[in-house]
């Protein structure tokens, strides 16, 4: 059978054909406005927790404890050191200390945290200018520079790991402030 108009059979509903629902709005035509819906309002309010950070962004710092560093300008004092991102720039009791860019990124990033514990693995990533993303493989000896950076900053700003002033040293895990005085 050919339909004399189309030259084609007429459809029967085969496994081709489309049902159109009945409750789609006509389509408009030329001399209709086409008007968007309104958005579809939840029946209730949500109930679960937003999300504190989003993958593969940076993740804000913690805010300053109670006793930790505060912030002048753009000065961050703690315990008699001052450090000024800006200019990069550290003083330990008013006098200028001289840091190598890495020794300089460490204690910012410590002063930033306040008394959160920062893993070495952590410490490795902030050394590199990375953020903290999972396909990033930190090993033993990039560990282990960590430590001789830390050893190398306490040194040049006058703390003592037994008795640490500024840098406290979490057995196992990484480094922290110590306690404000």
């Amino acid at each position: 059978l050919v339909e004399e108009a189309g030259g084609l059979p007429p459809r029967t509903g085969g496994a081709h054909a489309r049902a159109v629902p009945d409750h789609l709005p006509p389509t408009p035509t030329p001399a209709q406005p086409v008007q968007a819906a309104a958005p579809a309002q939840p029946a209730e309010p949500a109930t679960y927790a937003a999300p504190t950070a989003v993958p593969g962004q940076p993740v804000p710092p913690a805010p300053p404890s109670p006793g930790g560093p505060s912030a002048d300008g753009s000065w961050v004092r703690f315990n008699g050191l001052a450090l000024n991102a800006e200019t990069r720039l550290v003083t330990v009791g008013g006098a200028a200390v001289e840091l190598t860019r890495t020794e300089f990124d460490l204690l910012a990033s410590l002063l930033s945290t306040g008394r959160r514990v920062r893993s070495k693995a952590d410490l490795v990533l902030t050394m590199r200018g990375q953020q903290y993303v999972t396909s990033y493989f930190v090993n033993e000896a990039d560990k282990r520079s960590v430590e001789v950076h830390i050893a190398n900053l306490r040194r040049k700003i006058g703390d003592d790991s037994t008795n640490p002033r500024f840098i406290e040293t979490v057995r196992g895990v990484g480094y922290r402030l110590a306690e404000a005085l």
